[in-house]
């Protein structure tokens, strides 16, 4: 992707999609009163300037009190993950389980690209609170391979892409390039 600042200054173009956190999130937990433990797991993700929202990185479970205040580490890009990208935020989701006992991540909050330490404090920021905040929608999502060759608009508000006898399609109505999925196709020569 290319701006026209970009294009006159003969800048490096911006990468498609959005890389996910390679490290898992580091978590520990103090405090609370609650005779009551649960286990929670958190994911963090990175986001473009755009709103575009990566894969997340691997999850952390750890199991404290209800009421504890979690510390939640993340590891920020490194300048290989950010060059080329405009990378600006990263989110950080925790699990919920339902009555039906299935976890679910849910937004917790969303701090700046360089931000390395958040804590959590489940008191607070209880689940009954956090439910009610939007589903992590980037968990099966990827970038789009480094050798793409190129990709064309589709009726539908879809994407595709190639590369050799690849084809990847993305639904744009997603807004971002992350949620490429992709099969093996013959082509014609």
């Amino acid at each position: 992707m290319m701006t026209g600042t970009m294009i006159e200054t003969a800048a490096a173009p911006f990468k498609l999609g959005v890389p996910p956190p390679s490290v898992a999130p580091g978590l520990t937990a103090s405090g609370g009163v609650s005779t009551v433990n649960e286990t929670v797991s958190y994911v963090y993700t990175w986001v473009s300037a755009l709103g575009e929202e990566g894969p997340p990185s691997p999850a952390t479970t750890l199991t404290s009190k209800s009421d504890a205040i979690w510390h939640v580490t993340m590891t920020p890009p490194t300048a290989p993950e950010l060059a080329n990208r405009d990378l600006d935020t990263l989110r950080i989701y925790r699990t919920i389980v339902s009555a039906q006992g299935v976890p679910s991540f849910y937004f917790v909050t969303e701090l700046p690209i360089a931000t390395t330490t958040y804590d959590d404090n489940h008191a607070i920021n209880t689940d009954a609170i956090v439910v009610n905040n939007e589903q992590l929608a980037t968990i099966n999502w990827a970038p789009p391979p480094d050798d793409l060759e190129g990709f064309v608009a589709l009726a539908g508000g879809f994407l595709a892409g190639w590369r050799f006898n690849e084809v990847f399609v993305l639904d744009i109505s997603q807004r971002a390039v992350d949620s490429l999925k992709h099969s093996d196709c013959d082509y014609a020569q």
